[in-house]
C-alpha cells in the first residue's frame, strides 16, 4: 500500500500546498527508508528470529500509517514515508526468507508469487481511497489489516531452519509438524541440517558474501535483475500513473480512473503469473514478461515521439492506453512478480539474511537513482526519451536472465546450493 500511496496523493498534496520537488522526495525518501534499515533487517532475522521480525516490523508498520492519517504537512509525510521503507525491506527480507524456509519445493514459487499479490493488491486498494477519502480513511483499513495480521501470525510457527541454525532440532521438529501437518520429519530435518552444515565454513558478515564464490554469484544475479526491476520503469510508472496518463491526452481512459484500471491489471498479471508458474517455468516466465514489457514500453516511447512532434493523436489515443495498461499486466505476469521474493533463494542458508538484506538495499540506492534520473530525463526530453530507455533496459535484461539466471523452480533449496556452486 506504502509504495503506490504517493501516486494517488499527489493532487491533494500539490492543493495543500506542498511542491513537486516535496513529493519527488517523497517517492525517494520510501527508497532511502529502504537503505537505512539494511544493518536492522539483517541483525532481526537472525537474531531474533523470522517470525518475531515479520511481528515487531508490522507494529512498526501501524506507526507509519497513523502518522499519515494525522499529517497535514510535509515533513511528518517525510517520516512516515520512511517508516514506510523500512518496513517495506525488513518485510520483504523476512518474509521471503520465511518462505522460502517453510513452503514445500513444489509450493514454494507459487507462495511467493503471492507476496507480490498482495503488494499489488494493496495498491489497487490505495489507488481506489486516497483519491476519493480524507488521508485518514486508508490510514485505519491499513492498520486493521495490520492488526490482523499481528494476530493471525502469532499463530504460525517459526522457520524450522532458524531453529536448527540456533540449536533448537526439538522446535525444529515441532513447526515441521504444524508447517507438513504430519510427525515424519526426519528426512526433511536431516536435508535442513545438511544444507546448513555446507555453510558451516562461510562467515556471517559481508565479507561471507562477497568472499564467498557461490554467495558472488548469488549477488551478481540480485544486482543484474534490480537494475532490470527500477531502471525498467516499473516504479516510476507505478507512482506516477495518473500524471502519465494525463500526458497522453487520450480520452479512452480518465486519469481519475487509470490507476484503479492500473492496479486490477496488475493483480490480473500476478493471477496467470500463479496459474502459469508451475507449467511454463520461472525463467521463461522472466523471459516472456521482459520481452512484452519492453515492446510496451517501447510503443509508449514511440506515442510520444509523435506526440512532441506535433501530430494530432486523437484518432490513436488508444495506442498508449493499451500500451500502458498492458504493460501493467505483463510486467506483472513474471518480472514484478518473481524479482523480489526469489532473491532469499540466491545466497547459502548461512548468508540469506544478510544476502537478502543487501540485494534490498541494492534495489533502494537504485529505487533512489531511478526516481531522481527519470524526472531529470522528464523535466529536460520529455517521456519519450524516458521510455526509451525503459524499453531499452527491459531489452538488456533479457539477455541477462538468459545467461546468468538459473531456473531454480521446483527445486529443494539444497538442491539450488548445488547449482550455484556449479
Amino acid at each position: 500500500m506504502h509504495r503506490g500511496w504517493s501516486a494517488p496523493a499527489y493532487p491533494k498534496l500539490s492543493s495543500s500546498g506542498i511542491t513537486n520537488n516535496d513529493i519527488m522526495w517523497l517517492e525517494a525518501i520510501y527508497f532511502l527508508g529502504e537503505l537505512i534499515s539494511i544493518p536492522f533487517a539483517a541483525y532481526m532475522v537472525d537474531r531474533i528470529g523470522r517470525k518475531t521480525t515479520i511481528l515487531l516490523n508490522t507494529a512498526v508498520g501501524l506507526i507509519a500509517w497513523t502518522i499519515i492519517a494525522l499529517s497535514s504537512r510535509v515533513v511528518p509525510f517525510y517520516v512516515a514515508r520512511f517508516l514506510a521503507g523500512a518496513t517495506g525491506n525488513i518485510s520483504m527480507v523476512s518474509v521471503s526468507i520465511y518462505i522460502s524456509e517453510t513452503a514445500n519445493p513444489t509450493s514454494r514459487s507459487w507462495f511467493l508469487g503471492v507476496i507480490c499479490f498482495a503488494q499489488n493488491l494493496g495498491t489497487l486498494m490505495v489507488y481506489g481511497l486516497v483519491p476519493y477519502f480524507p488521508f485518514y480513511v486508508p490510514s485505519i483499513l491499513a492498520n486493521v489489516v495490520l492488526v490482523c495480521q499481528l494476530v493471525v501470525f502469532n499463530f504460525m510457527p517459526e522457520s524450522p531452519y532458524y531453529h536448527v541454525l540456533t540449536k533448537r532440532e526439538n522446535l525444529a521438529r515441532q513447526a515441521l509438524s504444524k508447517l507438513r501437518r504430519h510427525d515424519n520429519n526426519d528426512d526433511e530435518i536431516s536435508t535442513i541440517k545438511t544444507t546448513i552444515k555446507a555453510n558451516e565454513s562461510q562467515w556471517e558478515n559481508f565479507k561471507g558474501i562477497f568472499g564467498n564464490k557461490r554467495n558472488r554469484k548469488g549477488l551478481l544475479i540480485a544486482v543484474g535483475l534490480y537494475a532490470g526491476l527500477q531502471f525498467g520503469g516499473f516504479s516510476f510508472t507505478l507512482m506516477n500513473v495518473a500524471y502519465i496518463f494525463t500526458k497522453t491526452k487520450s480520452q479512452y481512459l480518465k486519469s481519475s480512473l487509470a490507476e484503479i484500471v492500473f492496479a486490477v491489471l496488475m493483480i490480473t498479471g500476478n493471477v496467470l503469473c500463479l496459474l502459469c508458474l508451475n507449467k511454463i517455468g520461472r525463467k521463461n516466465l522472466l523471459l516472456l514478461s521482459l520481452t512484452v514489457s519492453g515492446l510496451f514500453l517501447l510503443g509508449v516511447g514511440v506515442y510520444f515521439t509523435l506526440m512532441d512532434s506535433g501530430l494530432d493523436l486523437a484518432s490513436v489515443g488508444w495506442v498508449s492506453t493499451l500500451c500502458i495498461t498492458a504493460y501493467a499486466v505483463s510486467f506483472q505476469l513474471g518480472f514484478g512478480s518473481l524479482i523480489e521474493p526469489m532473491s532469499a533463494e540466491l545466497f547459502s542458508t548461512k548468508s540469506r539474511a544478510l544476502g537478502t538484506t543487501f540485494t534490498n538495499a541494492v534495489d533502494a540506492v537504485f529505487g533512489v537513482l531511478a526516481i531522481v534520473l527519470c524526472n531529470f530525463l522528464v523535466g529536460n526530453f520529455g517521456l519519450s526519451v524516458t521510455y526509451y530507455l525503459f524499453a531499452g533496459v527491459s531489452f538488456l535484461t533479457i539477455v541477462f536472465v538468459g545467461f546468468f539466471v538459473p531456473e531454480t523452480d521446483g527445486k529443494s533449496l539444497q538442491e539450488i546450493e548445488g547449482i550455484f556452486e556449479t
